[in-house]
């Protein structure tokens, strides 16, 4: 039996997982189109968290790993040939989230929980096949070391996601309940996407010369140190309902601060010195509207992320949280992974793409909105617009492929 079923660059599966990437995100926002009121209220109800897993496990998610297949080979000179075991990966990380999804709006946690199981069995083999590549990659160990990490949180992100699945069914853990979300859901989004998405796409950003520079080097490591620092540290006391997560969440900023500082640098210097040496175009005006938008997103959910950490739990302050959430997941996250698919698929060039941004950051502000202060309308008319801006996005990529 052959190993592998396509020693071609990986585009054929990349585009798998982008497209199903683009139908979770569209399901998620057309749901709220039909029905605001399925996200309105407290934010820890079963639907409301069904359409969070298909922004975070469908979109970004999804996203991410498609592009690690083809990021691999070309920011990181590592062809991998794709086998029966990656499509087979594929195949268990949708079949998990479409259980996962369609459980939770059922209000089914034990079908949910084996779901997630599901899920984690795919994701693992995607950064198990590539995270074995990297190992060999010729480039310093500071540009590999965030993927590498990221990895690992993945792995603990998934791994209380799957406790607090089970818990749900049958309580056992121990804390706040709240709490043990809180800690799952910061580990996620903050060591697993945050961290893998700065990675990315400051490496397929980036020419020979800038990252030979100290200060872009300095920051990177810093970025991650801090990153992986806080993250940690605030997983751990929001399990503990300590004191310290304020200061492991300043740790956190000052981490994605260093992140977006060594990603500043390498947009300048891609876009003066021209090409790269892999022969790919330098950063588009597009990508760094998606990459400017996406840091208007992560100042904000920066700035009530510290403000949830020093306020005690009342009505306001969950009304934040979700803004939070949105800011977080859908502005800063959501459109750092829409930079990464345009660079990798090279649709930057698409007119489109700029109205992709704009509506994409347009559409944002009218859903925090709304999940801040109730108001479905304007909940509603955000997820038109974020909905509007997948499917062009989709339709850009559907062009370029020909």
């Amino acid at each position: 039996m052959r190993p592998y079923l396509d020693r071609a660059e990986p585009h054929r599966l990349s585009g798998l997982y982008f497209a199903a990437a683009s139908v979770a995100l569209a399901l998620a926002m057309l749901a709220l189109v039909l029905d605001p009121r399925a996200a309105a209220g407290f934010f820890y109800h079963a639907r409301l968290v069904a359409l969070v897993h298909l922004v975070t496990l469908g979109w970004i998610t999804c996203s991410l790993l498609g592009a690690l297949y083809m990021a691999a080979p070309r920011a990181f000179d590592l062809p991998i040939g794709i086998g029966r075991l990656d499509y087979g990966a594929f195949a268990l990380v949708i079949i998990g989230i479409v259980g996962m999804v369609t459980h939770f709006w059922m209000v089914s946690f034990a079908g949910m929980a084996w779901s997630a199981a599901t899920v984690a069995a795919g994701v693992a083999t995607v950064v198990w096949r590539v995270g074995w590549h990297l190992h060999r990659s010729p480039h310093p160990r500071s540009r590999v070391r965030p993927i590498v990490l990221a990895s690992v949180n993945l792995g603990v992100a998934a791994s209380m996601g799957l406790l607090l699945g089970f818990d749900k069914a049958d309580q056992f853990l121990p804390g706040f309940v709240l709490n043990n979300v809180f800690a799952h859901a910061h580990m996620a989004a903050l060591g697993w996407a945050a961290l893998m998405a700065f990675a990315l796409v400051a490496r397929l950003l980036s020419d020979a010369p800038p990252a030979e520079r100290p200060v872009a080097n300095g920051a990177l490591a810093a970025g991650t140190l801090l990153l992986e620092a806080g993250t940690l540290g605030l997983f751990l006391a929001l399990l503990g309902q300590s004191t310290w997560s304020i200061g492991f969440g300043v740790c956190v900023v000052a981490g994605l601060a260093a992140f977006a500082f060594h990603l500043a640098v390498v947009v300048r210097h891609a876009s003066t010195n021209g090409r790269r040496r892999h022969d790919t175009a330098s950063a588009s005006n597009a990508v760094r509207l998606h990459i400017g938008g996406a840091g208007l997103w992560l100042l904000t959910a920066a700035g009530l992320g510290v403000y949830l950490l020093v306020q005690p739990r009342s009505e306001m302050a969950l009304r934040a949280a979700l803004a939070y959430g949105a800011a977080g997941l859908l502005g800063f996250l959501g459109q750092m992974v829409l930079a990464i698919r345009v660079q990798l698929l090279e649709t930057g060039a698409d007119r489109r793409q700029p109205l992709v941004a704009g509506a994409w950051t347009l559409g944002v502000a009218g859903i925090a909105l709304g999940l801040a202060g109730d108001h479905l309308l304007s909940l509603a008319a955000g997820a038109a617009v974020v909905l509007a801006a997948v499917v062009t996005d989709a339709a850009t990529a559907v062009a370029a492929r020909g």
